[in-house]
């Protein structure tokens, strides 16, 4: 029987095959996810820096955030067709829960980072945001780890469904109430207490406060 570490490696190769194989994971992804930074790249083209313009600079912050999270749900198809082969491989021996979950998180920082760069290159070019450098990077660093999170979170859905209606209902439901407490829409003093605590397990809440401090911080609007 091969040692966890073999089977980790085998299975990082296998599914960055697997990935590349499948243009649903990658190609038709990268094209959607860049399609979207476009629009919004559009709608949003050249804001000024002007006080009167805030606004909208925190409204394209708060955009940004929930199409990149909205759109990961549609891997959840390839998920639940992979949990089929998972598990009759997993009874028949093949490899351990832990190896595969590090070959395929080994794959998904590949692809979704390069990801993230590509977007967030689209946006910073069309919208004209906080031109610095290091504010490009923590920018892209951002949608990385936004995206990460919810690709996780849509791995765990489809752990625990069957059928694709009901993962891609359940996402929508939680990604919905997590946009909802974000702080874009309502403040987090004037959400009612029983849903208060909704803004701390939410990705959303952490990645569009993360964005707002990296674009208005030490910035100066006329």
């Amino acid at each position: 029987k091969r040692s966890w570490f073999q089977q980790s490696v085998i299975h990082t190769r296998r599914s960055f095959f697997n990935a590349v194989r499948n243009p649903a994971v990658i190609f038709h992804r990268y094209c959607i996810y860049i399609a979207v930074s476009v629009l919004v790249g559009i709608g949003w083209f050249r804001v000024p820096s002007l006080v009167s313009r805030i606004d909208q600079i925190t409204a394209l912050l708060f955009i940004t955030i929930v199409f990149m999270v909205l759109l990961s749900i549609a891997v959840l198809p390839v998920h639940l067709n992979e949990k089929i082969i998972i598990t009759h491989e997993r009874i028949n021996g093949g490899y351990t829960p832990g190896a595969y979950l590090v070959g395929h998180f080994l794959v998904e920082i590949m692809y979704i980072g390069m990801l993230s760069v590509a977007v967030s290159g689209v946006l910073y070019s069309l919208t004209g945001l906080n031109p610095q450098i290091s504010r490009g990077s923590f920018f892209a660093f951002t949608i990385f780890v936004c995206l990460l999170t919810a690709e996780s979170i849509m791995i765990l859905i489809a752990a625990v469904v069957h059928h694709v209606f009901v993962g891609t209902a359940m996402a929508t439901a939680l990604f919905g109430a997590f946009m909802v407490v974000q702080g874009f829409l309502v403040h987090s003093q004037y959400i009612p207490w029983p849903l208060r605590w909704v803004q701390y397990i939410a990705l959303h809440s952490y990645a569009f406060a993360a964005l707002c401090i990296n674009e208005f911080d030490d910035r100066s609007y006329i």
